[in-house]
C-alpha cells in the first residue's frame, strides 16, 4: 500500500520546482517594480505641474516669446470645418423612377374605373390593393365616382405636382417642407380632388438628393489647410498663469514652450528606487515566512497565490491613487488585502503584507499620509479578525478599520489645516474612510467566496460550510457508517479543544477530523464501530495481512472520496497523516506471532499506512485526538489516573514512532495538547452513580428499555489470545461481544447494569470485527485485560 517516487521523478520535480518559483519571483519583480514606478514611464506626468494643479504663484513669462500653438490651431480649424456646410448630390434616377410609378399608378387606376365586371366593392378593394399607398376612408369611392374629365384633370394634376416638385432638391430633411407646400399647388380644385391630390403626390414624394461625402470632406480639409497656425506672443514678466487657477493644457503648453516646466531627467533613477522598494519587500517577506512559516514558504501555489493578490492589490491602488479626483485615494480598500491574508494564511503575515502595500501606496501617491492609512486601517482589520469563517465578523473588522481611516485622516486633516482648516472638505474625506472600511470587508469576502468556490482555495468561508452537518458527504458519512461518524464528532471536538490551546486553526482541525475517516465508507463492516450487538467478525476469516490491508486502504479510499468531492487539499491531508506511517499493531503482531517471531520473514510495507507523517500541528493534533478516543472506547478507564496514563501512553508511543518529526509541533504543545485532551475525556468519561435495585425498578427509564440496551459490567478479558485464535485489540474491547464497558450506557444514565442485565459471557470462537485503530493507541498493540492499555 505504499506508493515511492523514483529518485529521478523527485529531482525533476523538485527542479521544476524551482524553476517555477524562480520564474514567479521574477515576473512579480517586475511588475511591482513597473506599478510602483509607473510615473517613470509617462513623460506627461513628469512635470512640477499637472493638468488640474492649482498654481501656487503668479507664474510670470522669463523673457519674449512668441510660438505656434497646436492647441489654439486645432482649436480654430476645428470651428472652420464645423462651419463648412455638407455639399449634396441630386440623383437623378430616383426622379425618373417616381415620374414612371406615378404613370403607372395613374394607369391601373384608370383600368379600375373601367372595369365594368367589377362592383363597387371590388373596385374599392382593387384600390386599397396598390402597394405604397393608403388613402383616406372616402377617396377609393371619391376615384370611383369622378367623371372621365374630372379624373383626366385630376391625373393630370398629380403628374404635373409631382414633376415640379422632383425637378427641385428633395432632402431628407426638408421633406415635411415639401409635403406642406403640395396642397397650395391645387386650389383651383374642389376641396375633395384636392385632397386626392395631395394624397396621391406625397405618397410618391422621395428624396432625390444626398450628401456627398466625398466631396464635403474635399471641401472641408480645403478649410482646414487654408487655417493658418495660430502664434501666441508672451512679454517678459506678463504673467502666463495666475495664481490659483487651475492649469488647463493650455497653460500646460505655454509653460513648456517658455521653460517653465522641466520634465525629470532621473527617470532611470526612479525606476531603481522602484526597484529596490520592491526587492526588500520580497526579502522581508521570505526571510519572515523561513523563520515562522516554512510549510507556506514551500506552497508554491499558495505563495503564487497570495503574490497575485498581492499584485491587484498594487494595481488597483495606483489606478485609485493616479486618478484622484475629489477623495477617490481615500477609498482605496487597501484593508481588503489584509483581511485576505489573514483569511488565507495568518494574522501575522498579514500585518506585515498590510505594512508593506502601506509603504508602497505612499510612495506612489507621495503621501505619508495615504501609508499611515492604508497601514493602520488593515492592521486594525487583521487585529480584531479571528474567526474568518464568519461573515458579521469580516463587516466589524471592515467597520474599524473605517474607524481606524478616519483617525487617520482627521489627524493628519487638522495638521495641515492647522491655519485655515477646511471643515466640509476634512469631513468629507473622514466619510470616505469610514466607508473604505465596509467596502473593503465586501471586496474581501467576495474574493475568499470566489477563492473557496471556484478554485478550491481553503478559506474560512469553506471550512465553514464543509463543517456543517447537511453536507452530502457528511450525510453519506452518518447513513452508511454511522459508528464512524459518531467517532468522527468526538475526535473533533477533541481536536479543537487541542487547536484551540496551542494557536493552531480550530476550524481546519474540526473539519479534517470530520473528514478523517470517510474512507470507511468504502467497507463500513470491517471497522468496529460500525458493528451492531451480534454482528460476526468479519476479520475471522482473513489473515493478518489481508485484514492490515483492508484496514490500512480506509485511508487510499478516503483520499480518493475526497478528491471526487473536490475537498481542499488541507483537508484531505488530514485523510492521509491521521495515522501517518504507523502499522495496524495488532495484526503486525500476530503476523510476526504466525511467523515465529521472525519479523525478518514480513514486509512492514504491507502492514504500513501510506502516510505521510503529519506535516502540521492540525494534522498531527488530529491523529492524537484520533488515537486517544478510539483507545478510550476500547479499554473504558475507570478512573482520572486511567485515563492519564492512557492519553500519555499514545502520545508517548507516537513520540517513539517519530510521527511528529516532520511538524512543527513542540514539546510544550504536546504538554498542552495532552492536558486539555485529558480534561475533556475525564468530561466524557466519567463515573456514573449507581442505584439500589428498588430505586432502579422505580426509574421509568429503565422499565422502558430492553436488556440489550443497558451496557453491563463483565470481568477482565483473557489476558492473551495465541496466533492462531480469532483475532482481537484495544478497540475490539468497545465491541459488547468481546469487553463489555465498566459504566452503563450514556443512553441509561441512572440504570445499574445489574439490574438490567446480566454479563454475557464471551464466545470462545469469535471476535469482534476490528477497527482500523488497532493497536495504534499503544506499542504493544495485543490483547490485554479490561482496562489495561
Amino acid at each position: 500500500m505504499r506508493f515511492t517516487t523514483p529518485k529521478v521523478w523527485r529531482e525533476l520535480n523538485l527542479s521544476a520546482h524551482v524553476v517555477t518559483a524562480a520564474v514567479f519571483v521574477v515576473v512579480f519583480t517586475v511588475l511591482a517594480t513597473a506599478i510602483v514606478g509607473y510615473l517613470a514611464f509617462d513623460p506627461n506626468t513628469n512635470l512640477d505641474l499637472a493638468e488640474g494643479d492649482v498654481a501656487p504663484m503668479d507664474i510670470r513669462a522669463p523673457y519674449d516669446s512668441s510660438f505656434e500653438s497646436p492647441i489654439l490651431t486645432d482649436q480654430k480649424r476645428q470651428e472652420v470645418v464645423n462651419s463648412v456646410r455638407n455639399v449634396y448630390k441630386t440623383d437623378n434616377e430616383v426622379t425618373r423612377r417616381q415620374v414612371n410609378r406615378a404613370r403607372l399608378v395613374m394607369d391601373y387606376i384608370e383600368h379600375v374605373r373601367s372595369d365594368a365586371f367589377a362592383s363597387l366593392s371590388q373596385k374599392q378593394g382593387d384600390l386599397d390593393a396598390i402597394e405604397g399607398l393608403t388613402f383616406d376612408r372616402a377617396q377609393p369611392t371619391t376615384i370611383l365616382m369622378l367623371s372621365d374629365a374630372d379624373w383626366k384633370r385630376v391625373r393630370d394634376q398629380v403628374n404635373l405636382v409631382l414633376s415640379s416638385v422632383l425637378s427641385g432638391e428633395v432632402r431628407e430633411e426638408n421633406l415635411q417642407t415639401i409635403y406642406d407646400s403640395v396642397p397650395r399647388r391645387s386650389v383651383l380644385f374642389p376641396e375633395e380632388q384636392e385632397a386626392l391630390i395631395t394624397r396621391l403626390v406625397s405618397q410618391l414624394i422621395k428624396p432625390n438628393t444626398f450628401i456627398d461625402p466625398e466631396a464635403t470632406e474635399s471641401a472641408r480639409e480645403a478649410q482646414r489647410t487654408a487655417v493658418a497656425p495660430v502664434v501666441r506672443s508672451f512679454r517678459e514678466g506678463q504673467i502666463v498663469v495666475d495664481r490659483g487657477k487651475v492649469i488647463t493644457n493650455l497653460d500646460l503648453e505655454a509653460l513648456n514652450r517658455l521653460g517653465l516646466l522641466t520634465a525629470k531627467q532621473n527617470t532611470g533613477l526612479e525606476l531603481a528606487a522602484a526597484f529596490i522598494t520592491v526587492l526588500l519587500s520580497e526579502v522581508i517577506v521570505a526571510l519572515y515566512l523561513n523563520r515562522f512559516h516554512p510549510r507556506l514558504l514551500a506552497d508554491l501555489p499558495g505563495v503564487i497565490r497570495l503574490g497575485v493578490l498581492f499584485l491587484c492589490a498594487l494595481v488597483l491602488a495606483r489606478m485609485m491613487i493616479s486618478l484622484d479626483g475629489g477623495g477617490l485615494g481615500y477609498l482605496y480598500p487597501g484593508a481588503a488585502l489584509a483581511m485576505l491574508v489573514a483569511g488565507l494564511a495568518g494574522a501575522n503575515l498579514a500585518i506585515l503584507m498590510t505594512t508593506i502595500l502601506g509603504l508602497l501606496a505612499g510612495i506612489m501617491a507621495g503621501s505619508v499620509e495615504m501609508a499611515a492609512l492604508v497601514t493602520a486601517g488593515g492592521i486594525v482589520s487583521v487585529l480584531y479578525l479571528r474567526r474568518t469563517e464568519r461573515v458579521n465578523a469580516f463587516f466589524t473588522a471592515g467597520t474599524l478599520a473605517g474607524v481606524a481611516h478616519a483617525g487617520v485622516i482627521l489627524a493628519f486633516g487638522l495638521t495641515n489645516s492647522a491655519i485655515n482648516p477646511d471643515v466640509f472638505a476634512l469631513l468629507t474625506r473622514i466619510g470616505l474612510g469610514l466607508m473604505n472600511g465596509v467596502l473593503s470587508a465586501a471586496a474581501a469576502l467576495t474574493v475568499l467566496f470566489v477563492l473557496g468556490s471556484a478554485f478550491n482555495v481553503t478559506t474560512g468561508l469553506l471550512l465553514s460550510e464543509l463543517s456543517r452537518p447537511d453536507n452530502p458527504l457528511l450525510q453519506r458519512l452518518m447513513r452508511e457508517a454511522p459508528g464512524t461518524y459518531q467517532h468522527s464528532l468526538m475526535v473533533a471536538n477533541l481536536g479543537e479543544a487541542a487547536a484551540e490551546v496551542v494557536g493552531a486553526n480550530m476550524l481546519l482541525v474540526r473539519v479534517g477530523a470530520l473528514y478523517h475517516d470517510i474512507g470507511k465508507m468504502y467497507n463500513p463492516t470491517m471497522f468496529a464501530e460500525n458493528h451492531a450487538y451480534g454482528d460476526k467478525n468479519v476479520h475471522a476469516g482473513l489473515s493478518p495481512r489481508e485484514s492490515a490491508q483492508a484496514i490500512i486502504r480506509h485511508v487510499v479510499e478516503g483520499e480518493k472520496m475526497a478528491r471526487k468531492a473536490r475537498l481542499p487539499v488541507l483537508v484531505r491531508n488530514f485523510i492521509l497523516e491521521h495515522h501517518g506511517t504507523t502499522k495496524p499493531a495488532i495484526f503486525w503482531h500476530q503476523a510476526v506471532e504466525e511467523a515465529g517471531g521472525d519479523e525478518s520473514a514480513l514486509d512492514p510495507a504491507d502492514f504500513s499506512y501510506p502516510g505521510p507523517k503529519p506535516q502540521s500541528r492540525e494534522t498531527a493534533i488530529v491523529m492524537i485526538a484520533d488515537g486517544c478516543e478510539s483507545a478510550m472506547r476500547a479499554v473504558r478507564p475507570s478512573g482520572e489516573e486511567e485515563i492519564t496514563a492512557l492519553v500519555n501512553k499514545i502520545i508517548s508511543h507516537k513520540m517513539s514512532a517519530e510521527q511528529f518529526d516532520e511538524c512543527d509541533l513542540t514539546l510544550h504543545d504536546l504538554d498542552l495538547v495532552r492536558d486539555t485532551i485529558v480534561s475533556s475525556l475525564k468530561g466524557v468519561f466519567h463515573p456514573r452513580p449507581q442505584y439500589p435495585d428498588d430505586e432502579t425498578a422505580q426509574a421509568p427509564e429503565a422499565a422502558r428499555l430492553p436488556a440489550a440496551t443497558a451496557a453491563p459490567a463483565a470481568p477482565a478479558a483473557p489476558a492473551a489470545l495465541s496466533a492462531g485464535a480469532n483475532r482481537a485489540s484495544p478497540s475490539d474491547q468497545k465491541h459488547p461481544a468481546a469487553q463489555p464497558a465498566r459504566a452503563p450506557a450514556p443512553s441509561v444514565p441512572n440504570v445499574s447494569p445489574a439490574a438490567t442485565q446480566k454479563p454475557k459471557p464471551k464466545e470462545p470462537k469469535e471476535a469482534p470485527a476490528l477497527d482500523d485503530r488497532a493497536g495504534d493507541g499503544a506499542p504493544d498493540a495485543k490483547v490485554r485485560p479490561a482496562g489495561s492499555v
